[in-house]
């Protein structure tokens, strides 16, 4: 049921940007931005449940390394949703370096399980 409002949402949201002449390009990056926005807030408020339950169990499960994959999957949708609002701008080098940073930040944010592994590998051989 959550899927059909936020296809809603968006087909109303693309309805509305089409409407808007050509001409007059701010207002509709403005309207496109404006509905990307509320359906990433739809999304989160629906999802933040789910979140927060799969945390209590990992939580009880002493899986510390999971965090890091919910934070890199934060990067990785924030990264995803800066780089098409700035691509639908039209300014796809800023873009492309929103990716970039993206990809960066979330090889920063894994070096501590490379360190275990490397760890783990090194006592192996041992």
């Amino acid at each position: 049921m959550e899927f059909l409002k936020i296809s809603l949402i968006i087909l109303v949201a693309v309805i509305m940007a089409n409407c808007i002449p050509v001409a007059n390009k701010n207002i509709w990056f403005i309207t496109v931005l404006s509905s990307s926005v509320v359906v990433l807030l739809y999304i989160i408020r629906t999802v933040t449940p789910v979140i927060e339950t799969i945390k209590n169990i990992s939580d009880s499960a002493d899986m510390g390394d999971l965090s890091i994959i919910y934070k890199s999957m934060g990067i990785s949708l924030i990264t995803q949703f800066v780089a098409d609002t700035s691509a639908d701008s039209g300014n796809k080098a800023l873009a492309n370096q929103m990716i970039f940073a993206g990809k960066i930040a979330i090889i920063i944010l894994a070096l501590p399980i490379y360190m275990q592994v490397l760890e783990m590998i090194s006592g192996l051989l041992l």
